[in-house]
């Protein structure tokens, strides 16, 4: 459980930041209380303990299932306290000099989206505590100096953040798409079935195909590796062009590759491997490659609310391995029917 949970926060920045600054805020804010509550600040006393309490709560809140909500709700707390700062003022007038670290932390551990929509509501608010003439005594009076200089800096130090959390959505997207992107042919790589989404289709209706380009060791003997990785991307390009948005195209391994064809029947399936098969066997570029056709062997597979992912695989592999011992340049189906691409 603990070396679970440890995995789990080395490997979102977020959920790591929220803890630490949950961690760290409740002792500050705890102080804070504390010293307001003997300064005879009652009101300031009662908001940041509160606070403070509230945050205690978060820090277990990153342990449970709901641990992506503790971050929404650090940035909730750490708004209430921004506004409160502002419009109390803190001890002799110096809380807002805090609300610049509270701010850069509720920007920095939201997606950019939810933190340019809380950037816009900060911004709105202070701007009415600050510039808008009010009646309440326990309002702090800003000058119109004071309170254009510290909006002005809050709204450069927002797009500032924003920027860094940008960057770093920006950088996670492009190294997970590399961490499940086969190099050579730009398909997903295997580890790609791992994942939750693709490893439980559910109730979605799917077929598998495990694709083998025939013959593939003698290309490689015969013209050399070089040629061979050419051979892979030029089959890799029309599966590419073959495949819908929706479908998932996969270099499972060497010449293999596994196609997962969601909302797809078998009979639409086999429909789309002998599209592949004719395509690949009677295209020019390849044929030049290697002065001979290239065929491919496929197993089909069903996945329903009976069969799951690795189940089909499974069995498109047993139907694979009957196609290459009948002659190869076959498409064999879960019913064990053959279908000859040359027909």
């Amino acid at each position: 459980m603990i070396k679970t949970i440890s995995k789990k926060l080395r490997n979102d920045f977020q959920l790591l930041l929220t803890m630490l600054m949950s961690i760290v805020g409740m002792f500050f804010l705890s102080f804070f209380g504390l010293n307001a509550l003997f300064n005879s600040q009652y009101v300031l006393a009662s908001y940041v303990l509160i606070t403070a309490f509230i945050g205690i709560g978060n820090i277990t809140l990153i342990f449970s299932r709901y641990s992506r909500l503790s971050i929404f709700n650090l940035s909730v707390l750490c708004g209430f306290l921004i506004l409160m700062l502002i419009g109390h003022g803190g001890i002799e007038k110096t809380g807002i000099l805090w609300t610049y670290s509270l701010l850069t932390i509720s920007v920095a551990i939201l997606p950019f989206k939810l933190g340019c929509i809380f950037c816009s509501i900060f911004v709105t608010s202070a701007f009415y505590l600050m510039l808008i003439p009010n009646n309440h005594d326990f309002l702090v009076d800003y000058t119109i100096t004071e309170s254009t200089r510290y909006i002005a800096s809050s709204l450069a130090l927002c797009v500032l953040t924003l920027t860094f959390v940008k960057i770093q959505e920006n950088t996670k997207k492009v190294l997970r798409r590399q961490s499940i992107t086969d190099e050579l042919t730009g398909l997903y790589n295997r580890s790609v079935v791992k994942e939750k989404r693709v490893a439980k289709l559910g109730k979605v209706t799917a077929t598998v195909l495990l694709v083998d380009i025939d013959f593939f060791k003698l290309v490689n003997d015969e013209y050399g590796h070089d040629t061979g990785d050419k051979v892979l991307i030029a089959v890799s390009e029309i599966i590419k062009s073959e495949v819908r948005d929706n479908d998932l195209a996969i270099r499972w391994g060497g010449e293999e590759f596994l196609l997962i064809l969601k909302n797809c029947s078998l009979e639409q399936a086999v429909q789309k491997a002998s599209s592949i098969s004719k395509r690949v066997q009677k295209d020019a570029a390849l044929f030049e490659l290697v002065n001979k056709e290239i065929t491919l062997s496929i197993g089909a597979a069903c996945i329903d609310e009976k069969t799951e992912l690795y189940d089909a695989i499974k069995t498109a592999d047993q139907n694979l391995y009957v196609a290459k011992n009948s002659g190869r340049n076959k498409i064999v189906d879960t019913n064990l029917r053959f279908k000859s691409v040359s027909q």
